[in-house]
């Protein structure tokens, strides 16, 4: 399957102080612009990338975030190509924004490429039994929702990867600085299509913590402790609910770190996301490894 897990982890030391950087190692393959709900033009597209070689290789789907209004598929294209020199395929994928991509549209955008991947698996070489998720801010709350709630029927999407049928959440889930309970958090009123007060059933079904039952995926959740924007209390919370329910979760906080900027051992200011710093990118892979990474 590649790499072991201990050379892996060596190679994410290595390349951790460039992190944001093109990835060292091997070569990768490239595919672009692959669509996986034609209806929707590029708001529904990815790129694909995997390592050389036939596989079938373990896979990350992962989800960009911007308050799911902003933001797009290459903010993960530099992880995306070093996940793919360490031996996983990684779609980094669009998703329609709000306005009309309110929920739960983006979650079946989100439901759909998964489907895609795995009906797909053979042409990009994806072991469809070992596709996690990982995605930050409002991609965090995605990768979480269809970890915790792809059975949901609202979230079921309509498109021909699909074939209108429930699909199966991811095999694990890295949530970085997730939104994992909306209830209170009027500030999201855009993406929930209007006030807690006026819609209170569309903020428990829109959060990840209201659906917490035992048979989940793992969870590894990333927050920074001076994240103003997401408090890392919100994924511990997450984390404690999905333990008690006898699931697989842990959290990472990074010290320093903010929703968008955070502070280095030197003092200096760094504009980098939580999930992608180096801590986080050990504790990533060495998670992928261990869910996903090894074969049953």
């Amino acid at each position: 399957m590649g790499r072991s897990f201990s050379a892996r982890v060596a190679l994410a030391i290595a390349c951790s102080a460039t992190l944001l950087a093109p990835a060292c190692g091997d070569s990768y393959v490239e595919h672009a612009k692959v669509s996986y709900d034609p209806r929707f033009g590029d708001s529904t597209i990815m790129d694909i990338y995997g390592p050389t070689g036939d596989g079938p290789f373990p896979a990350v789907l992962m989800i960009h975030g911007g308050s799911w209004s902003g933001g797009n598929r290459t903010e993960y294209s530099d992880p995306a190509k070093r996940l793919a020199r360490s031996g996983y395929v990684a779609a980094s994928i669009e998703y329609r924004l709000t306005p009309a991509g309110k929920y739960p549209v983006d979650v079946q955008d989100c439901l759909c490429a998964l489907a895609f991947l795995r009906l797909h698996a053979s042409e990009y070489h994806v072991d469809p039994a070992r596709v996690a998720a990982w995605g930050y801010s409002a991609g965090g709350h995605l990768v979480s929702i269809i970890g915790a709630a792809a059975d949901e029927p609202t979230h079921t999407p309509d498109c021909p990867a699909a074939g209108g049928a429930p699909v199966a959440p991811p095999a694990a889930v890295i949530a970085g600085a997730a939104p994992e309970d909306f209830r209170g958090w009027d500030w999201a009123s855009d993406y929930l299509g209007g006030h807690e007060s006026e819609r209170p059933e569309i903020y428990v079904r829109a959060s990840p913590i209201t659906h917490v039952r035992p048979g989940m995926p793992p969870f590894l959740f990333i927050n920074g402790d001076a994240d103003l924007i997401v408090p890392p209390d919100m994924a511990r919370r997450m984390r404690d609910a999905m333990v008690a329910s006898g699931n697989d979760a842990s959290v990472l906080v990074i010290t320093g770190g903010g929703h968008l900027v955070n502070t280095n051992k030197t003092g200096a200011w760094d504009v980098e996301l939580a999930d992608l710093t180096p801590e986080a990118w050990v504790a990533a892979i060495a998670f992928l490894d261990r869910t996903v990474g090894r074969r049953p």
